[in-house]
């Protein structure tokens, strides 16, 4: 199954992903409001942050040939008994006003559904990104 539309691709969040979105994160206007609530923290310390309790994690990233990383998609605290997971969409908030977030959305909570025995999904948004959706 190919995750990718015309504007937005995801794909598994590899290691060499790990330093461009650190930038994305860790800008100030983005600093307190997403995973590191405020604390600025070495680039070890992000990798470290990015997968406790989170097996499913991807980039978002424009389809080829421009590849730029757009933000990421996250599926996590998943418990399989209840049937329920948490999900996290991070966004560019340069990408407000574009479709970008809600198809990179679609294209996660898709996947999750066919290959999660989840029914059910609790979202967690970055106030930075609620326009991204409007």
């Amino acid at each position: 199954m190919m995750l990718e539309t015309s504007r937005v691709r995801l794909v598994p969040l590899l290691e060499q992903d790990h330093d461009e979105l650190a930038a994305l994160e860790q800008q100030p206007r983005h600093l307190a409001t997403y995973r590191q609530r405020g604390r600025v923290v070495s680039p070890a310390a992000f990798s470290e942050r990015l997968w406790p309790n989170t097996p499913c994690q991807m980039a978002v990233r424009r389809p080829p040939p421009d590849g730029t990383l757009l933000g990421a998609v996250a599926a996590y605290d998943g418990n399989m008994r209840n049937g329920s997971a948490w999900i996290a969409v991070a966004i560019s908030p340069d990408r407000t006003g574009t479709s970008d977030a809600g198809e990179a959305l679609a294209l996660f909570l898709e996947f999750v559904f066919n290959n999660w025995p989840v029914r059910v999904l609790y979202a967690q948004l970055p106030s930075y990104n609620e326009s991204c959706f409007s």
